[in-house]
This record gives structure tokens, C-alpha cells and sequence, in this order.
């Protein structure tokens, strides 16, 4: 067989993007199983095919396509989430699909300022003027491993918080105790998440070691979609009493820069304040609320050990 006539039969994942927005024109609600089969029947993939696997075993080399060009279209805002695992097209969408473009790709999709937000937030940028660059230009393997690996993550972390967006006020409070514990203060059987009732805006308390000796920790688990109320912050801490000097405010959003403040100014109690970002970073640095998929270790030849030896 001539090596050079081989085609990948499967589409990449820029291939898929405008076949994914036009699969989506009709403003429904689409699942990724759905999707899967649809663009899996439109490119006229076998079966051998769709079940083809990535090199990490992890999951299938279509899903992970589609799965990629949802991503760019979600953060050029061309689709948007409506549940986990859901999403529909956007009027921006519709909109493109109506100027009839040959294709969409990452070249395409960086006429929009949030695009280009999310690829200087993920760091696929260069040194001059901060301009957007492809992933193969002018970058070394090593380059592209650390540019793709912040990528990742930050999609992680997006996905994370999403899905801690949607769960509901007690799940989120047993939550946020439980991954305090992960990160090794207290233990299960002196730690417990507070009553409804008469809890004195406290959702969960610790100790900080089996006996007592250092003291409870007081925790409070707030799910807000905008900033938390700098009240809330000033209720928590005015529940801590005298004898407890130690507070974690965890939220799935975001506290104020006057609420910073607020809490620098407090000098008789250590209070800290977990917003929606640091708390995925705690989850994923604690491997809580996530599974490890695949290590990776990159090496490189030790040339101290073949220098010759002076004669």
C-alpha cells in the first residue's frame, strides 16, 4: 500500500464545527449522544470508526472531535449550554449560518472578542501585541505539550464549575465541607454539615484534629450566579462568636473587592474566602471531584553521563 494515499477518514474537530452548527440550526435542544449519531450518519463513519479509541484509551477519537469543536464554538458564543450535557444554537449563530460561510475554524472564529478572550486565557498567544497564533506556529514540541495542557485545564475547570452551577443548595454545602476534608483539615467523624435551622448562617463545622486542641472551624457554603453580598460575608463572621476564631466562606461565584477588604481588616479571627475559581483549583489539585485520566513524563538525555572522563 502507498502510505501517502492514506486518508483519515475521521473529520478533525475544525472539520466538524460547521456541520455541528447547522446540525443545530433549528434552535432545539441537543444532547451529545444525539449529535454523535447525527454527524456520525452525515460523514457516513462505520462503525469500526465511530468506536475508534484515542491513545489513552480514554475515550473515542469522535466524541473527543466533537466534543473540541463544541468547546470553540461555545466560547465564540455561536452555541451555548442550556443543562449539562445540552446546548442549542445562539442568535450569533444563526447569524453566521445565514452569511453562508464555506467553513468555520479557529481562523474564523477569532473575529470575536470573547474567542480570543478564551485563547488568552487558555495562553495560546505569542509575545508580540499579544497576537493569536495557530497551535503549530512557531512553537516547540515542548511549547505546544505546556500551551495544550493550560488548555485543558482550563476547559476542566470551566466543566467543573458548571457542574457545581447546577447542583442544588445542600448537595453544594455537603460539597464544599467534603472538600475541605480532602485537603486534610479535620476528619469525617468530627466534622458535619449544619442544621437548616438555628445553624447562625453557618452551613458546616470541623475540628481541626480528633480531640480538639486546635479548635472548630466554621464553614459557610453560599451558591450565588452574581457577587456574593458583602452582608453575607459580615453575617458569617459576626457567627463565629468568641470562641471560634477560624471561618471559610466558599462560594460558586465571586466576592467583591470591598468584601476583600473587609476581611483584611479583621485582625481577632482568620477568615478565608474560596470564590468559584480557586475552589475548582482546590478540587482538581486534591484530585476531588475528578478522576486522573492519563501521566504523561517528559524526559531528556542526561549528558553529564556521557561526557568521557578526563584522561
Amino acid at each position: 500500500m502507498n502510505c501517502w494515499s492514506v486518508k483519515m477518514p475521521i473529520p478533525t474537530y475544525e472539520e466538524f464545527m460547521l456541520p455541528l452548527l447547522n446540525t443545530v440550526k433549528d434552535s432545539k435542544e441537543y444532547g451529545y449522544k444525539e449529535l454523535l449519531e447525527i454527524l456520525s450518519r452525515q460523514f457516513k463513519l462505520t462503525e469500526k470508526e465511530k468506536e475508534e479509541l484515542l491513545p489513552s484509551g480514554t475515550s473515542t477519537i469522535l466524541y473527543d472531535r466533537i466534543n473540541w469543536a463544541n468547546k470553540y464554538l461555545k466560547n465564540a458564543c455561536l452555541i451555548e449550554s442550556t443543562k449539562r450535557g445540552v446546548f442549542k444554537i445562539t442568535k450569533r449563530g444563526l447569524d453566521v449560518l445565514k452569511s453562508k460561510p464555506a467553513k468555520i475554524d479557529k481562523s474564523f472564529l477569532k473575529q470575536y472578542p470573547e474567542f480570543i478572550e478564551y485563547l488568552q486565557r487558555t495562553g495560546t498567544r505569542s509575545s508580540n501585541n499579544n497576537k493569536i497564533e495557530d497551535s503549530f506556529t512557531n512553537q516547540t514540541p515542548e511549547s505546544l505539550i505546556d500551551s495544550s495542557f493550560k488548555e485543558y485545564m482550563t476547559n476542566l475547570e470551566t466543566e467543573l464549575l458548571n457542574e457545581i452551577k447546577s447542583l442544588n443548595d445542600s448537595f453544594f454545602e455537603k460539597l464544599a465541607l467534603d472538600m475541605v476534608l480532602s485537603m486534610g483539615y479535620g476528619d469525617e467523624k468530627h466534622s458535619y454539615v449544619t442544621q437548616k435551622s438555628g445553624d447562625g448562617g453557618v452551613d458546616g463545622k470541623i475540628l481541626e484534629d480528633p480531640f480538639g486542641f486546635k479548635g472548630q472551624i466554621y464553614i459557610q457554603a453560599k451558591k450565588h450566579e452574581k457577587t456574593v453580598p458583602g452582608g453575607e460575608v459580615r453575617d458569617f463572621v459576626g457567627s463565629l462568636g468568641d470562641k471560634v476564631n477560624k471561618g471559610i466562606f466558599i462560594t460558586s461565584s465571586s466576592f467583591s473587592k470591598k468584601t476583600y477588604e473587609y476581611i483584611e481588616t479583621i485582625t481577632s479571627k482568620n477568615i478565608v474566602l474560596i470564590d468559584g475559581k480557586k475552589l475548582v483549583e482546590f478540587m482538581i489539585d486534591y484530585n476531588f471531584g475528578v478522576v486522573p485520566v492519563k501521566n504523561y513524563e517528559l524526559k531528556k538525555v542526561n549528558l553529564a553521563m556521557y561526557k568521557n572522563p578526563e584522561v
